[in-house]
């Protein structure tokens, strides 16, 4: 089985990169192992935590995929285009819908990730992922426990033409070649840095030097960093928030979710609320 290949999920055919996973998590024990062999340093707690949150999160997932693709058929009802596998550009070349999606699902992925960074309820479900102090394959684990909050972001593209099932597959793959970025062991692989994304690129995306913030939010692709002025070359010092360490799932998944709670309620104005919503991560201002 591959990203691409559908697995049956509750009447369903969809894509879920369960191979992928697998693959990451022998490759995370391995990295573990390899690290504790050369003596660095590990926080065994830290990925045991990683792998809670993922367990969270694909229980979360196997309810919110389905939900997820009705909503994309439904927005590909009205879709102003046919760009799908039985289209006019298919009939061209049929890999031609597929490289066309991959380039325009990954735009997608850079506006909701540099999104992520600027929205504070978007920031909510996205600092999980950022506030583990390792960088290793386990902290690729460290996934959202309210995954539901992106979908609008990808919708244009169904609107676009392209089918369901070609987006989650397209979406998955990407995931799964994400999340071996977050390793040590490996750089900015060279020339393929200059187009792909590397865990040299992505290690600078998690940390926590003041230069590295708010960069190289692409995913597959680094291209989108370096058109739109995001990307940072560099290596940093150390990784995480400025919120303390934690090893709770719970806390892990809904620290920042409580602080965004208590920050609404504080507001003295609706106004304040919606500032505090959808402004900038960082201090809150009730007035």
């Amino acid at each position: 089985m591959t990203p691409f290949q559908p697995v049956h999920l509750l009447g369903l055919e969809l894509p879920f990169p369960l191979l992928g996973l697998a693959v990451l998590v022998l490759a995370a024990l391995l990295e573990l192992a390899y690290l504790r062999a050369r003596r660095r340093p590990v926080d065994v707690r830290d990925a045991a935590a990683d792998l809670a949150m993922y367990a969270g999160n694909y229980a979360l997932l196997v309810v919110w995929t389905p939900v997820l693709f009705m909503l994309y058929d439904r927005v590909h009802d009205h879709a102003l285009f046919d760009l799908g596998r039985e289209s006019r550009l298919a009939h061209v070349a049929p890999w031609l819908p597929w490289a066309l999606l991959f380039v325009a699902e990954d735009l997608c992925f850079y506006v909701f990730h540099r999104t992520s960074h600027r929205v504070r309820v978007l920031w909510a479900s996205h600092e999980n992922h950022h506030s583990s102090t390792s960088f290793t394959w386990f902290v690729a684990l460290r996934q959202t426990w309210t995954p539901f909050l992106a979908a609008p972001f990808w919708l244009p593209l169904l609107l676009l033409g392209f089918e369901p099932l070609m987006v989650l597959a397209v979406q998955s793959a990407s995931l799964v070649f994400q999340s071996f970025l977050h390793t040590e062991l490996a750089g900015t692989l060279g020339p393929l840095g200059w187009i792909f994304n590397t865990p040299g690129h992505h290690r600078v995306h998690h940390g926590a030097d003041e230069a590295c913030l708010d960069k190289n939010f692409g995913g597959v692709l680094i291209v989108w960093d370096r058109l739109f002025g995001t990307f940072h070359a560099g290596a940093p010092r150390h990784y995480g928030t400025d919120e303390p360490v934690r090893y709770n799932p719970l806390r892990i998944a809904f620290l920042a979710w409580g602080a965004l709670v208590r920050d609404v309620r504080r507001s003295r104005s609706l106004g304040a609320a919606l500032r505090v919503v959808f402004g900038p991560p960082g201090p809150a201002h009730s007035s």
